[in-house]
């Protein structure tokens, strides 16, 4: 029986070390990065080289688990950075684009702001479009999540939701302020949208305001109706509030296509069950999903607006004491 030489039965074992250990280094670096999607890529290259016979293979299996950590691992080098951008009053109209701030620029955002509609109003954010390769371990739940916060902040969000994955969302923000310090170009479809007609007949769907929050506890019982503040081809409705809750919503006129019939049929439920405008739009009518809450908004703010009435009526002037009440 022949024994192995001293020499390649340490090579052997310093083989299998360093192979192990590139390979734990591995999952602990995409543990840290938090991209589920992953990390069982390096496990299973971890089992991979537990089999392999030969040293030299384990060793290669070692760097091919590192080179995906390294990767996702660049990321996470702008989580410092602080994301400002400027006040979207001051921007001109136009499509702002951008990745992030990362050294490979993983997420790309398309930000456009339209021109004031009056003459007495401002500049508006009316999109944000964030996109990330999902196979990488991005979110895409959060991609979604802080771009429709930025339209609610009308700019960069102050943090990001407790609700989304950090890095994702920082990553989301840092796009975004870059992006709104760039230089405009003439606005885009989004990916996957269709419009018949000019593209502005497009962007003139979108809503004024995006932050829909009303309380409607403080509303009266009573039905208030309410239009949708984009300029082109507005809805209106009728809602029904009973004892500070919303129990009804009503859908009096509007013009949507069939990619805008699901936020039709779905939100006045959502918006009577959870008692707010402010619900989540929904995927593939977000549009439909923004004008049908800029409806009931309105018609939340109307029925705040009642409870003044009748201090505005009795506000022309000091009130006299009536003849027969002076005798």
């Amino acid at each position: 029986m022949i024994s192995p030489a001293p020499g390649r039965t340490r090579l052997s074992l310093a083989g299998r070390a360093v192979g192990l250990f590139l390979n734990i280094l591995a999952c602990a670096a995409l543990a840290l990065t938090l991209v589920s999607p992953v990390w069982p890529l390096a496990v299973a290259l971890v089992g991979v080289m537990l089999v392999v016979p030969h040293d030299q293979m384990k060793i290669a299996i070692g760097f091919l688990a590192l080179i995906p950590t390294g990767f996702l691992a660049l990321r996470t080098l702008n989580f410092g950075v602080t994301a400002v951008a400027p006040p979207i009053a001051t921007l001109a109209a136009g499509q702002y684009d951008a990745d992030s701030p990362d050294l490979l620029g993983l997420v790309h955002v398309r930000a456009v702001v339209r021109a004031p509609i009056t003459p007495s109003g401002s500049a508006t954010l009316i999109l944000v479009d964030a996109h990330a390769p999902l196979w990488l371990g991005f979110d895409d739940a959060t991609l979604k999540r802080e771009s429709q916060r930025a339209l609610e902040a009308q700019g960069v969000p102050a943090a990001p939701s407790p609700a989304s994955d950090p890095g994702t969302a920082h990553l989301v923000h840092g796009a975004l302020a870059r992006a709104l310090n760039a230089s405009p170009t003439p606005p885009e479809l989004p990916d996957g949208a269709t419009q018949q007609g000019a593209i502005d007949t497009y962007y003139a769907m979108f809503p004024q305001e995006f932050a829909h929050a009303c309380d409607f506890s403080k509303v009266p019982s009573g039905s208030f109706e309410g239009t949708s503040s984009n300029p082109g081809f507005p809805s209106r409705v009728r809602i029904t509030v009973v004892a500070g809750a919303l129990k009804r919503v009503e859908v009096l006129d509007s013009k949507f296509s069939e990619y805008g019939r699901p936020a039709f049929e779905a939100l006045p439920a959502k918006m009577v069950e959870q008692s707010r405008a402010d619900v989540d739009v929904v995927a593939g009518a977000t549009r439909s999903s923004w004008i049908l809450r800029s409806a009931v908004f309105h018609a939340c703010q109307a029925g705040l607006a009642s409870l003044a009435a009748p201090a505005a009526r009795k506000a022309p002037g000091p009130e006299f004491p009536s003849p027969e009440s002076a005798r």
